[in-house]
C-alpha cells in the first residue's frame, strides 16, 4: 500500500464519526435484517462477524445486541501506537477480537481451518474508505477460497470520480484521464469490462462497472476454489446487495451469499421480501431526505403503503405534507431504517 493509503487509514476513525452518518446507518439495519434470515441455514450464534470497527465499532454493536453474534473479529490498519491504545480502549464487547494489521496481511493468517472443521459460517464486510485498488482482489480470493457454504462477504468502497485536473500535464481528456486511473486502481486493463471503455465515467456508470468489476472477482474466485471439486460440493454465489449512498463521498456496496446445491431453496426463498435485495446491475440508492421530527412523525402515520380504501385516505393524508414527491418517496423507501439523532447525556 501506498504511504498515502495508510496514513489515510490511520488517521481514518478522526475523520469520520461513524455513528452519525445517516445513510451508513441505514445500511448497517438492513445488513441487520438480512443477516437475521440467516437463521434459516444455521443458528446465527454459528456465525462470526468480521468487519472494520475503526474506533467506533457501530456495525459489532448492533450486530451483537441485535443479531447476538458472540464471535466479532475487528481488522483494524492503524499502526502507530496511540490510535492502536484508543482503538483497544473503545472495543465495546470482550466478545470483539481486534487485529492489526491490512486486510491482506490479517485475513491469511486467520484460522480459517479451525472454523471450518467446526462448521462455523462468517459474515465478511470489508467495508473499505479507498476507491477500488488492486489489492481487493487479494482480499476476495483470500475470503471466498475460505468461507464455509452459507456465509456473507460484502464489499463497500468509494466510487467518487476522479479528479482530471490531477493530470498536471493536460494530455488527456477528462474520459481518457478516468479510464486510464480506473486501469492503474485495478491492476489492468484486463480487469476493466470492454464496454467502460465507450463510456463517460460519472456516478451513474461507475456504479455499474465497479459492481461488474467486483462481481466478477467474485464469481473468478468461485470459479477457482471450485476447480476439481465434485458437483455437490461446489459453492455458487448469489448476489444480494448492490447498494450506493452519500454521506460525503459516494459509496457502493457489493456482495451476497455463498452456497451449496443442498441450500440452495432456502437461498432462493429467504430474502424475498426484502426490498433492497438486488441480485443485477439495478442498484438501490439510499437517499436521505432532510426532515424535522414533525415531518417524520406525520409521514410514518401514513407509511406503510397499502391497498383498498384505507389506502386512499392515506395518500389524502401523504398529500398534505408540504414535502416534495421525491422526499416523500425516499423516505417511504427507507423508513423502517431511518435513524433518529438526539443530544443526549450518556
Amino acid at each position: 500500500m501506498t504511504e498515502e493509503t495508510i496514513i489515510t487509514e490511520k488517521k481514518n476513525f478522526e475523520r469520520i464519526n461513524y455513528s452519525l452518518r445517516p445513510a451508513k446507518h441505514i445500511e448497517r439495519k438492513m445488513f441487520c435484517e438480512t443477516f437475521g434470515r440467516l437463521s434459516i441455514l444455521d443458528n446465527i450464534k454459528n456465525y462470526r462477524y468480521i468487519g472494520m470497527g475503526s474506533a467506533y465499532f457501530s456495525d459489532f454493536s448492533l450486530f451483537h445486541k441485535t443479531l447476538g453474534i458472540t464471535k466479532l473479529v475487528s481488522i483494524e490498519g492503524a499502526s502507530d501506537h496511540q490510535s492502536r491504545k484508543r482503538i483497544k480502549f473503545n472495543r465495546p464487547f470482550a466478545c470483539v477480537d481486534v487485529e492489526f494489521g491490512w486486510t491482506t496481511e490479517v485475513l491469511p493468517r486467520l484460522p480459517w481451518e479451525e472454523w471450518e472443521k467446526l462448521n462455523e459460517k462468517s459474515i465478511v464486510w470489508l467495508d473499505y474508505i479507498d476507491k477500488i485498488k488492486e489489492f481487493m482482489f487479494n482480499d476476495i480470493d483470500t475470503v471466498l477460497f475460505k468461507i464455509n457454504p452459507g456465509s456473507i462477504f460484502l464489499i463497500t468502497l468509494d466510487i467518487s470520480e476522479d479528479d482530471e485536473r490531477k493530470d498536471s500535464n493536460n494530455k488527456l481528456s477528462p474520459k481518457e484521464f478516468k479510464i486510464k486511473a480506473l486501469e492503474e486502481n485495478v491492476g489492468g486493463r484486463e480487469r476493466i469490462p470492454i464496454r467502460t471503455f465507450d463510456l463517460v465515467l460519472n456516478i451513474e456508470n461507475n456504479k455499474s462497472v465497479v459492481r461488474e468489476i467486483i462481481h466478477n472477482a467474485f464469481l473468478s474466485a468461485i470459479k477457482k476454489r471450485n476447480g476439481g471439486l465434485p458437483k455437490s460440493k461446489q459453492l455458487k454465489y448469489k448476489q444480494l446487495f448492490n447498494l450506493h449512498y452519500k454521506d460525503s463521498a459516494d459509496m457502493l456496496t457489493v456482495g451476497g451469499i455463498v452456497y451449496t446445491e443442498d441450500q440452495k431453496e432456502n437461498v432462493n426463498e429467504m430474502f424475498v421480501h426484502l426490498d433492497f435485495i438486488r441480485d443485477g446491475e439495478n442498484c438501490f440508492s439510499i437517499s436521505v431526505p432532510k426532515l424535522t421530527y414533525r415531518e417524520i412523525n406525520a409521514l410514518d402515520k401514513v407509511l406503510p403503503h397499502i391497498k383498498g380504501k384505507e389506502n386512499k385516505r392515506r395518500n389524502n393524508d401523504l398529500r398534505k405534507i408540504p414535502l416534495s414527491a421525491i422526499d416523500k418517496k425516499n423516505y417511504a423507501n427507507i423508513y423502517r431504517y431511518f435513524p433518529t439523532f438526539a443530544e443526549a447525556n450518556l
